[in-house]
């Protein structure tokens, strides 16, 4: 795809059963560390996962509109929130290497058991189509419908090489 005007994007995602799924992403933010999350919102609170923190999940026991006083983001932990849960003492490089063994352990499952990988090849192809269909979508201003119809795409979106 061609460079997009300006330096941020964002998109939208009607999923499965209602939810809404929000990207968002700006060029050069002025962070000079990991900064991708996920936000679940929800009626009763919302959720901030950042896996490049640890903790790597927080909780805030008020839905995202309510702002009428301070909430605390509370840490979750392996067995659920865990307000006293810190980084104190974890090593972080080990963390980032456990990441590489829990794929290699649900590979190794996912071959014995004749199932798809948690990070396999379909996993990988969704996530390639939704990134496709954001700038699709910016660079055409047009919405698309699932699954993407690669075709229609070639000849309504602009190339660099065309």
């Amino acid at each position: 795809l061609p460079m997009i005007a300006g330096d941020c994007i964002t998109a939208s995602f009607g999923l499965a059963d209602g939810p809404t799924g929000f990207f968002a992403s700006t060029r050069e933010a002025g962070l000079k560390q990991p900064n991708f999350g996920l936000t679940l919102l929800g009626t009763k609170g919302e959720i901030h996962i950042r896996p490049d923190y640890i903790p790597q999940a927080h909780f805030r026991a008020a839905p995202a509109w309510r702002m009428n006083r301070p909430y605390p983001w509370i840490p979750i932990g392996n067995e659920g929130i865990s307000p006293d849960l810190t980084d104190q003492g974890v090593d972080r490089s080990a963390e980032r290497a456990s990441w590489g063994r829990l794929a290699v352990t649900d590979l190794i499952d996912a071959i014995q058991t004749d199932r798809e990988p948690e990070t396999g090849m379909f996993t990988g192809v969704t996530l390639t189509e939704m990134n496709e269909a954001i700038y699709a979508s910016s660079l055409t201003g047009h919405r698309l419908h699932w699954p993407l119809n690669r075709p229609l795409l070639k000849r309504t979106v602009p190339s660099e090489h065309s």
